[in-house]
């Protein structure tokens, strides 16, 4: 309760990048091992666990880096593109919600040695294209059918957030 281990996370990451913006994946790497590094030196005999997704995106294209079972979702013409389980394990779409690895938190900011950063190809982005972020609470209960379904059937984005919770 001492420490908010993911508000210092997200406030080391933000700092970082308002400080140099990039999509350059080197970079990116930097600015998460600094967390990371960061959140060790904060932990006080405490066992801080922290997943994270950072997207990076100049509205033209997407680059997205993470650590841990949060996931990002790239969804164009009602079709998931890209999910990042299947860009690091390079499984199809329908095996993802099967996956042996699926619940694991297997690499997380906070753990002795360096994290599992994975980071992305630069992905073209077009106009319609939603980015969704989601913790493993809510992926677990939320398939990517049904999260298809909710996207398609949405006015605004609001009513994404209300029918996934």
């Amino acid at each position: 309760p001492a420490v908010n281990s993911a508000r210092l996370v997200v406030d080391s990451i933000i700092r970082d990048f308002t400080e140099a913006p990039t999509m350059g994946k080197g970079t990116l790497r930097r600015y998460l091992l600094r967390a990371h590094t960061e959140l060790l030196k904060q932990r006080a005999g405490m066992h801080l666990k922290v997943a994270v997704v950072v997207a990076v995106t100049d509205y033209r294209t997407l680059r997205y880096c993470h650590v841990g079972n949060s996931r990002l979702y790239l969804i164009r013409n009602a079709r998931i593109l890209e999910q990042n389980l299947l860009e690091q394990e390079r499984i199809l779409l329908d095996e993802a919600a099967r996956h042996e690895e699926r619940n694991n938190l297997y690499s997380f900011l906070g753990e002795r040695g360096k994290p599992e950063i994975q980071i992305s190809r630069k992905k073209k982005l077009e106009a319609g294209d939603l980015l969704i972020q989601l913790t493993r609470g809510v992926w677990e209960q939320c398939g990517e059918q049904e999260l298809l379904r909710i996207v398609n059937d949405a006015k605004e984005t609001k009513d994404i957030l209300d029918q996934v919770e």
